[in-house]
């Protein structure tokens, strides 16, 4: 930024020229603090010292300090992967050399630099070659987070979140000393809207739900009625724009007034900056022209706005946009509100107004507030293409560190014409599919940084994945503290993190607010009570988005909240049994459990008695065994190796060469059983050809799957008229949910209670 001017004149210095094109990312930002360039980067032999630094010790740094270099922007891991990590998460932990100086001289060092700084602002565009080689290599940044300086003697910015009047009164850094790598916004310096605008309001209403969230003091007993669910209250509601709903509560006294009939943004509290861009997002990201929010997005947003958590279990492709434009929308709303409530009692502690007896309570233990987790690079590209459109202003978004961003994580698609593919398939597996990432977002008032430090960060977006690495396994050393202050946990696309891992989601959770363990620059006396009584979970909402109804997700959404839970209704339907049109009789073989936990064993051992018996018996050979968990996968395959059976086995592990060799094998009848995987299906949806018989050993998590699996068997360019087909499921009483899914609500209500354990079922055009 521009420097201050002396009595109308801006005060000429001596001083060597410097070309900033010709400095690394590194030397820039050794130009920004210090007002030269580091010695040990310096283009000449010549050896300098800086002007202000109390010890010398302390400014020489031991080869032994560097962090090595990593070729790759994601941080591959390396011999010592967590201790690496935990460098690049938390850099003031690690850092035992600060540099000092007085304010007086480094007010003189600051406006140097921003002098010359100035000579070459205008010539300097987004330079994100710079920050893409650099940022990770020189600063030994991880996953593609950009490294900055945090002294121990620093104070962070006020827009950080972190009040700490200690290190304000040894330095203050003005809001306009925020940009300093200004050069990869793409838009023009005098675009740039200063943050610390008079006209920015910085009060949070009494009326916001955000202040009746994190104002509000809960009591012990309301505690325990959180953790005893047999003590909560059940009703269900109709929301507009959703459907019916069924609320969950402990508390009559802790309910919010759930206007979900409401419609005007303003009065819902919405910031007006994130008003204006809404129906111009809606009609470029979601392809619906409306004045504000469509309907489900209203509905979505209303319970949000609430600070209710939310199970939506009617995500699909089609809806996708929407759903992520409403979470996106309070995401923002609810970062924006705590920002402005910690910059407005930081400038009432400034100026002094504050009395003695008030007590400013605002903040966490650390800054991270939200948690966003989608499965893919592409989700989180879209989620972040929301941001921006949502913030900006003009007809430029501002963004630092956009284009890498989009290097890294958009891939242009080329249009498929064949389409052999279902197109929930193609919808879903668009763009960049890679589940490896992990990048902090910090929110200032009219511009985003990206890859910012998860410290500094007010959201993070991640993939289970990408955070799993970080906080590593139990035993293992890793870092989770920036956890332990989410106050918004937002799990898009969830059904596919049980295609993947389901653990990693349920480590993340379990290792979320728990006691940091280091301060992290925490000012105590601003940390909320409830915060430091270790009652963050029962404040953190979550807002959970799947296009299934699965009893892990209910398991998830079932933890602690006060203030009332609602899950969607899925709207009845007839099951998906009726989309078969092969001509097929279909067995259900119900097998009793007295335990779920006995569940796994109860199904093997019906399986293998009686199920696999009757197959060999009437010589039923092409036939698939349909495995929705990979546990069941190997514990099938490794019995049907010990009894020497003949067999090929299609998991999502098996190379692509070796797939097509066995589906050949299975299709000429040289192999009589194929063990096939849920996973295999959900990631390549193979049509299999040569199936005669098909035994689920299990139900599908997605219901569509079974009449996919069974419209296989009929096969246009084979006459099977003289073939016997069958079709075989297994289930049990916990297994009601799926079931309801697949037969429909009516029949699965007779299948779970009947005396008879055996149900059959006729579909086709005959039937």
């Amino acid at each position: 930024m521009a420097p201050k001017k002396r009595h109308g004149k801006v005060v000429k210095k001596q001083r060597r020229k410097i070309n900033l094109h010709a400095l690394s990312y590194q030397q820039k930002q050794h130009l920004k603090e210090f007002g030269e360039v580091h010695p040990s980067e310096s283009r000449e032999d010549e050896v300098k010292k800086y002007r202000h630094v109390k010890d010398e010790s302390e400014f020489i740094r031991p080869e032994t300090d560097k962090v090595k270099e990593s070729s790759d922007s994601e941080g591959e891991i390396t011999e010592h992967p967590f201790q690496e990590l935990l460098s690049t998460i938390d850099g003031r932990e690690n850092d035992s050399h600060v540099y000092e100086s007085s304010n007086d001289e480094e007010d003189d060092m600051e406006e140097e630099a921003g002098d010359e700084i100035e000579e070459e602002e205008e010539d300097i565009e987004s330079d994100d070659e710079d920050v893409d080689d650099q940022s990770d290599d020189e600063d030994g940044q991880s996953d593609g987070e950009v490294k900055e300086e945090v002294d121990d003697g620093e104070q962070v910015e006020e827009d950080d979140g972190i009040a700490n009047a200690e290190e304000n009164n040894k330095q203050e850094v003005s809001q306009q000393e925020i940009f300093p790598e200004i050069e990869d916004i793409e838009v023009d310096d005098k675009e740039i809207i200063d943050i610390n605008d008079d006209k920015t309001d910085y009060h949070v209403q009494d009326s916001d739900p955000f202040t009746n969230e994190f104002d509000k003091e809960v009591d012990e007993v309301t505690i325990n009625k959180v953790n005893s669910r047999k003590e909560w209250t059940k009703q269900q509601i109709k929301i507009p724009g959703l459907g019916k709903g069924n609320l969950q509560f402990p508390c009559q006294q802790h309910l919010p007034p759930m206007n979900h009939s409401e419609t005007d943004l303003s009065k819902l509290y919405v910031k007006e900056n994130l008003l204006e861009k809404i129906p111009e997002t809606n009609e470029k990201l979601c392809n619906i022209q409306t004045e504000g929010l469509s309907p489900l997005q209203q509905g979505i947003f209303n319970v949000l706005n609430d600070y209710q958590d939310l199970y939506y279990t009617e995500r699909s492709h089609h809806n996708q946009e929407e759903v992520r434009l409403s979470y996106c929308l309070h995401a923002l709303n609810h970062v924006v509100k705590s920002r402005n409530r910690v910059i407005g009692n930081n400038t009432k502690l400034k100026d002094k107004k504050a009395s003695v007896d008030d007590d400013y309570r605002d903040q966490g233990l650390t800054r991270p507030k939200v948690l966003i987790m989608v499965p893919f690079r592409e989700s989180a590209y879209k989620i972040v293409e929301i941001f921006i459109s949502l913030m900006s202003r003009g007809k430029k978004a501002k963004m630092m560190n956009r284009k890498r961003f989009v290097q890294e994580y958009h891939d242009e698609d080329e249009e498929d014409t064949k389409k052999v593919k279902p197109e929930d398939f193609d919808a879903l597996f668009a763009g960049n599919i890679d589940d490896h990432f992990r990048f902090g977002v910090q929110v200032c008032k009219s511009v985003i940084k990206l890859y910012s430090h998860f410290y500094l960060s007010d959201l993070i977006i991640a993939s289970p994945l990408g955070l799993r690495t970080i906080i590593g396994a139990e035993g293992e050393k890793g870092d989770h503290d920036f956890l332990s202050s989410i106050e918004l946990l937002i799990l898009d696309q969830t059904d596919v993190f049980l295609m993947q891992n389901w653990d990693h989601l349920t480590q993340i959770i379990n290792k979320m607010h728990q006691q940091p363990k280091t301060g992290h620059g925490v000012d105590f006396s601003r940390v909320r009570m409830w915060t430091l009584e270790g009652w963050s979970k029962y404040y953190r909402q979550t807002a959970i988005f799947s296009s299934i109804s699965s009893p892990e997700i209910t398991a998830l959404f079932n933890k602690h909240y006060y203030r009332g839970k609602i899950q969607i209704v899925r709207k009845p339907s007839s099951g998906t049994i009726c989309q078969i049109v092969t001509q097929l009789p279909q067995t259900f073989h119900r097998f009793s459990c007295k335990n779920f936990s006995e569940i796994c064993e109860d199904r093997f051992h019906f399986f293998v008695k009686k199920v696999l018996p009757d197959i060999q018996e009437h010589m039923k050979n092409h036939t698939m065994v349909f495995i929705p968990s990979y546990f069941d996968f190997v514990r099938i395959r490794n019995y049907f190796a010990k009894e020497e059976m003949n067999f090929v086995q299609m998991n999502e592990y098996v190379k692509d060469q070796k797939v097509s060799k066995y589906r050949w094998l299975f299709f000429v009848g040289k192999v009589p059983f194929m063990l096939y995987t849920e996973r295999l299906h959900f990631y390549r949806r193979y049509k299999i050809r040569g199936i005669h018989h098909v035994v689920f050993y299990e139900l599908p998590h997605y219901p569509h799957y079974y009449s996919e699996v069974c419209n296989m068997l009929k096969d246009p360019k084979r006459n099977l008229d003289h073939i016997e087909l069958s079709c075989t499921v297994l289930y049990s009483k916990y297994d009601a949910q799926k079931l309801s899914e697949i037969v429909g609500v009516n029949r699965t209500s007779v299948m779970i209670n009947s005396d008879k354990t055996v149900h059959m079922f006729v579909t086709g055009e005959n039937s």
